[in-house]
């Protein structure tokens, strides 16, 4: 029997979420998996709930502890809401964009417009709080609590400084007309007046001190000079940390869909996905017939196993075999509604079978001295294990003869004829019959069941009751296994 029953394979893994309309599903984060239908994404928890629907284009890295949810409409990304680095998903009631180049939040705002085009700032909860008026010609991201904001357009273009109320920096130059400034970084926003002089601006003391122009003017991702902040115009977004494989691994079969294995390399789960994942944290993603669910690791006491209740199976030619297999299989699949179906393992034909939850009869006619029967256990769609059974059998070699010995004609003293019937068998094997022992009236009938040895016989003894003489008496002899004899025609005479 080619079925393994070790220890280290008491393990398996059941459905966390049965296969669903997702054509994708992708770990995200710890506990987290990018859920996929069609163009549109969200997100699902590992229990196999959903966190953040499914109805968004663009799922964006985090920066300051957010990832937008976006949606595109025409050449505008519409903000749906955020996903928090600690798995918050926080939906926004009224519908704003984002603005290209400072689509993030910073300390706590993010840069947005409305369906009008209006700039201003959304907070956490995706509220407006400043702006979406139309006096903001120009926004930028937030900075330490401060945002470099502009009015106006061209020759008109005004700059401010605001804080997270809305509160303009009052600036005290005593010469030129504030021009333009950027944001602030290390507590100073730098600006400069129509004469072209610089300050440095004091977010601490509201003082503007002469400064010096930097070298590089070039601005950074929050408008800040990148020559003072050391920052580029790339955005430091972060990624979440995917999950760390901790288990079965998938590997490739040779029908070309990934099974699982395990740490010790053995078979856990049988070649059958499309797509799969690693285990992590307990759970893998895969895609099984077009579909995609979550598979969730059981370890376990006990493992599959299937164990024929005979070493042999005996039977005569014609005759049917009932085999039935013992099935052990992991505790925790008990109330899964596991099912299990039989196939030859030469033709691939399938063989009927029945499950009561421990014991699988197949009812077979063998043609051959051994077969090989492969088993295979599913639930939900999942084929959870694999494995082959050898059934031998033995074809019994039983052959009949009859023969009926009557010593004489006459009765004796008690009135009777004595028949003696011989059941001798010439076979290999020894058989069991059923004996039938009939005849005319005056014969005592006889029915017993004999098993004659090989290469033996066994011998019944019945009488015909003679009180007078007769004539035309006969005595039939029939076995369960086909072999008989008759004599017809006897006359017998009484004792007297």
């Amino acid at each position: 029997m080619a079925i393994a029953t070790a220890a280290a394979m008491a393990q398996t893994a059941v459905w966390q979420l049965p296969p669903t309309d997702y054509t994708a599903l992708q770990p995200y984060a710890a506990g987290l998996y990018t859920a996929t239908v069609g163009t549109h994404k969200g997100i699902v928890r590992a229990d196999g709930t959903t966190l953040v629907p499914i109805v968004y284009d663009d799922i964006a890295p985090y920066h300051d502890g957010k990832a937008l949810l976006t949606t595109r409409q025409g050449a505008n990304n519409a903000v749906g809401g955020y996903l928090s680095a600690d798995g918050r998903y926080v939906a926004f009631s009224t519908t704003f964009y984002t603005i290209p180049g400072i689509d993030f939040y910073s300390c706590g705002m993010l840069p947005a417009t409305d369906a009008q085009g209006r700039k201003g700032y959304l907070d956490e909860r995706g509220a407006p709080v400043l702006g979406f008026d139309g006096s903001f010609t120009q926004v930028t991201p937030f900075s330490e609590g401060y945002a470099a904001v502009f009015h106006g357009q061209g020759d008109n273009k005004k700059y401010a400084l605001i804080d997270r109320h809305g509160n303009r920096a009052m600036f005290r130059l005593g010469l030129g007309e504030v021009y333009s400034g950027t944001n602030v970084c290390g507590g100073k926003a730098i600006i400069w007046d129509t004469n072209g002089k610089f300050y440095a601006y004091d977010t601490s003391t509201g003082r503007c001190t002469p400064t010096t122009k930097p070298h590089d003017t070039s601005l950074d991702y929050l408008f800040c000079f990148a020559g003072i902040s050391h920052r580029t115009r790339d955005i430091p977004y972060t990624h979440p940390t995917p999950p760390q494989p901790d288990g079965a691994q998938p590997v490739l079969g040779a029908n070309g869909l990934y099974g699982y294995a395990a740490t010790d390399g053995h078979m856990v789960l049988p070649p059958q996905f499309a797509a799969a994942t690693p285990f992590a944290g307990g759970i893998a993603a895969v895609s099984l017939g077009g579909r995609c669910g979550l598979l969730r690791w059981m370890p376990a006491a006990t493992a599959f196993a299937a164990t024929p209740d005979r070493r042999e199976y005996s039977y005569e030619a014609g005759e049917s075999v009932t085999c039935r297999l013992g099935i052990a299989m992991p505790e925790p699949l008990a109330g899964q509604g596991v099912q299990l179906t039989a196939t030859d393992a030469t033709t691939g034909q399938d063989i009927a079978g029945q499950f009561d939850g421990a014991t699988y009869a197949i009812t077979l006619q063998p043609q051959t001295p051994a077969k090989d029967i492969t088993l295979t256990a599913t639930t939900q769609g999942l084929t959870l294990w694999q494995g082959q059974v050898h059934l031998a059998f033995h074809r019994i070699n039983v052959v009949l003869q009859v023969s009926i010995a009557i010593a004489r004609n006459i009765a004796n003293k008690a009135g009777q004829v004595p028949v003696t019937v011989t059941i001798a068998n010439s076979g290999t094997d020894d058989g069991t019959t059923q004996v039938h022992i009939t005849g005319s009236s005056t014969l005592i009938e006889k029915h017993e069941t004999v098993t004659v040895p090989a290469g033996g016989s066994v011998q019944l003894q019945t009488a015909f009751a003679v009180r007078s003489d007769v004539s035309g008496q006969y005595v039939n002899v029939t076995t369960s296994r086909g072999a008989s004899a008759s004599r017809k025609g006897l006359n017998f005479e009484s004792y007297y």
